[in-house]
């Protein structure tokens, strides 16, 4: 389980977005670029064990923290 917490302390934390404050909210709007999707997915796969391959994950649904939430918390529902 991952919460809406966790991913917007992995794009914090990982710097993926160095300009933006800790008050993110969790409805806007990001964009990542292939290699911010790549360090990403990593800190998921060796943080909470989520693996989620490049090719397999739509960017396009990674446009805010609950669009994130939203798309992993469906694959592990499917994958469970």
């Amino acid at each position: 389980m991952i919460t809406r917490e966790d991913i917007k302390r992995l794009l914090l934390e990982r710097k993926l977005y160095a300009t933006v404050s800790g008050d993110l909210d969790f409805d806007a709007e990001i964009a990542l670029d292939s290699m911010s999707l790549i360090w990403f997915l990593h800190g998921l796969e060796q943080e909470y064990g989520i693996q989620l391959a490049p090719e397999d994950s739509d960017i396009s649904q990674f446009t805010s923290i609950n669009s994130i939430h939203r798309y992993i918390e469906g694959r592990l529902s499917r994958a469970g």
